[in-house]
């Protein structure tokens, strides 16, 4: 049923700032005239390395969290939340920091031969699950078969580095060499190990090797690249340098076939050589070094003010420009809500999100749906063939919004905390149930019901596997969403659109982006695409690539080639939310009958969409982002889309000469 109503603007959207005058055209640049004024009064909180319209929200989010977390310290022993948050935010004092990891290193000590060693590997994959993301020599995951989505299997991908990728073990990044070994020697000192430079260096040197055999980031988007499988008996055979069944005795896989009994999967084609040859090159004495140093350095933050201060100088204040530390009770609650996001998550919908607002974003996906459903019929570059198979994805797709219908039951499955002890050996509890909890699902049906991220989480994603977009709870707040009131039934149309808008049309493109595309209906991993339409389809995609290789912040060039897909996807949110918002418009012709806030709605839509990707950056951290994250900066997240749009043109009367002016055989459109 439609409904007709008059537009009574909320608090919340008018929080999204009037038009004022600001001292940059907005056809000069579109970001800086938008977020002038917050640029120039916005400073970065000392703990945080960057500040977004992401980072308030989840600053929100995350206090939202502790009232409720506060509110559980009352609790009798017994209760998850009270005992797994009490042992963290009120932890028991001891003498010896190392206590909770004595059991754990005893075990490194005793290794005597390369069997013990992947032994001891398993156990610490197994316990430190998901506690970083970074994991010795290689990581386990649980995924969906690519080429046969309804099947999940064991996954093993390229991981085992300190530093945060294979870029930083160049010569390009020689000035962080000696400050990393450094580093790794004063956490060997603070630790009481023997000869803790000698330590340093053999840890240097196996990442060193471990990093040559990386494949670099934008290399992996090659999903048929990244797309390998291999019989377990094989693996064996083929692989005799690593001892697979003790690796899987060390998970603690005895009363379950190694891996669930089915194929593996790889991502970097040559990791299981780079895993045997790696394990058989260094000494045992390199390894019980390395695996200290993992156990160490991942739990540093949780061992007391010196191991901390150590952790945050080097990986904080000299790598990312952090000015000081976060305060400890927000890294409890972010291993809190690593380990039972479920538990948090229903608690957080409870108090912040209500029914009205899932139904709206519903029908906004809907809309959004419509715009690309359209925007694929009339396209002149595809197909009909390819166009039918891509409305049919479309038709399939599984949209989420707002939390899981079902919710993990932690207790059900045994899970129980002690608030006496120190909070690492909760951590641990927590981790090896989660480990267990992904193991069992190796080798069985795709449960497509499960979320890859809480439901109080500040993001959303596309899943090429199950071919469904996701939009947690946490994200479908102001200043990217106002939900309907009694007041504003409708919210703040033109903000919601040039807001969470143009998100639900970024994930929805994702489907069609440089590696969505290569997947099918039913998310699974196929060519589905004439040559052509393919070939078409790279052509621009090489432009988008180019443009953005153009682009610079702070003096560093963008990667074009590692941000492409997301790049294509924010081209293709803004445009297909904006098709989608005159459309809105036309039908509620009435809703804005005249200028508000000193600006049309078309203009108010570009202005909400410039606001979301706001940022400010300190250096160490932009020359981090740049060379690892698949993400643009803010600024041309905003003014690149924005220069290829028509739309954004007429919008703001952009004409040649006008620095966000490209010439029409420039422009990019692919969606």
């Amino acid at each position: 049923m439609l409904r007709r109503y008059g537009l009574f603007l909320c608090s919340a959207s008018i929080a999204l700032g009037t038009t004022k005058a600001s001292s940059v055209k907005p056809t000069d640049n579109f970001y800086l005239h938008a977020n002038e004024e917050w640029l120039n009064k916005t400073t970065i909180p000392s703990d945080y390395t960057s500040w977004t319209s992401y980072s308030e929200l989840s600053r929100q989010n995350m206090l939202t969290l502790k009232e409720i977390l506060d509110g559980y310290l009352d609790k009798p022993a017994g209760d998850l939340l009270g005992d797994f948050y009490g042992s963290g935010i009120q932890p028991k004092a001891l003498l010896d920091p190392l206590e909770p990891l004595r059991g754990q290193l005893k075990t490194i000590d005793s290794i005597g031969n390369k069997d013990d060693v992947v032994k001891a590997l398993a156990a610490l994959h197994r316990e430190q699950h998901a506690i970083r993301s970074a994991r010795p020599l290689f990581k386990l995951d649980v995924e969906a078969d690519s080429k046969n989505s309804n099947v999940t299997l064991a996954s093993i991908n390229q991981s085992g580095l300190g530093l945060p990728g294979k870029k930083y073990y160049s010569d390009t990044k020689a000035s962080i060499h000696k400050p990393y070994q450094k580093h790794i020697q004063n956490m060997f000192q603070i630790a009481g190990f023997l000869e803790p430079e000698k330590q340093a260096n053999m840890v240097f040197e196996v990442e060193m090797h471990i990093s040559k055999g990386w494949v670099p980031k934008e290399v992996m988007r090659d999903v048929q690249l990244t797309y390998n499988k291999i019989s377990l008996e094989k693996l064996k055979a083929t692989f005799p340098g690593f001892p697979w069944q003790h690796y899987c005795d060390g998970l603690g896989l005895r009363e379950w076939k190694c891996f669930g009994g089915g194929d593996v999967l790889y991502d970097n084609p040559s990791i299981l050589k780079l895993i045997s040859d790696t394990l058989q090159k260094f000494s045992v004495e390199h390894w019980k070094s390395y695996l200290r140093w993992f156990l160490i350095s991942s739990n540093s933050r949780h061992l007391g003010k010196q191991f901390s201060d150590e952790n945050f100088q080097f990986f904080g204040k000299y790598l990312r420009g952090q000015q000081s530390p976060k305060p400890y009770w927000k890294l409890v609650i972010s291993e809190i809500s690593r380990y039972l996001p479920d538990l948090l998550g229903q608690l957080y919908v409870k108090r912040s999100f209500s029914p009205a607002a899932k139904i709206q974003i519903h029908e906004l996906v809907d809309d959004l749906l419509l715009a690309i459903t359209n925007r694929i019929k009339k396209l002149n570059w595809m197909s009909t063939n390819t166009k039918l198979l891509a409305l049919e994805k479309i038709n399939m797709l599984n949209v989420k919004v707002g939390y899981p219908d079902v919710w993990i039951d932690y207790k059900a499955e045994g899970l129980s905390f002690d608030r006496g002890v120190h909070f690492i050996r909760n951590l641990r509890k927590a981790a090896t149930a989660d480990f267990y909890r992904d193991l069992r699902r190796m080798n069985t049906s795709t449960d497509k019901r499960r979320w890859e991220m809480p439901a109080f989480a500040v993001n959303a994603y596309y899943s090429p596997n199950h071919n469904e977009i996701v939009f947690p709870a946490g994200i479908l707040q102001p200043p990217f969403y106002s939900s309907p009131t009694d007041k504003a039934p409708f919210g703040d149309p033109a903000a919601n659109f040039g807001g969470i808008g143009t998100i639900i049309g970024h994930e929805i493109t994702h489907a069609f982006d440089d590696q969505g595309r290569k997947y099918g209906p039913e998310g699974n991993l196929e060519d589905w695409w004439t040559k052509r339409d393919a070939e078409m389809f790279t052509a621009s995609a090489k432009d988008i690539v180019d443009q953005f290789n153009q682009y610079k912040l702070k003096g560093i060039r963008l990667n074009g080639n590692l941000t492409q897909g997301e790049n294509i996807a924010d081209l293709g949110g803004v445009k297909l939310s904006f098709v989608a918002f005159k459309e809105w418009l036309k039908r509620h012709p009435n809703v804005y009958s005249k200028e508000t806030r000193g600006a049309t709605p078309e203009q108010q839509f570009f202005y909400a969409y410039a606001r979301i990707w706001r940022n400010l950056l300190r250096d160490k951290e932009a020359s981090l982002r740049i060379s690892t994250n698949v993400h643009s900066p803010g600024l041309w997240r905003v003014n690149g889309p924005l220069s290829n749009l028509p739309e954004f043109y007429s919008a703001f009367n952009v004409k040649p000469g006008d620095k966000m002016w490209r010439s029409e055989e420039d422009r990019v459109e692919i969606w």
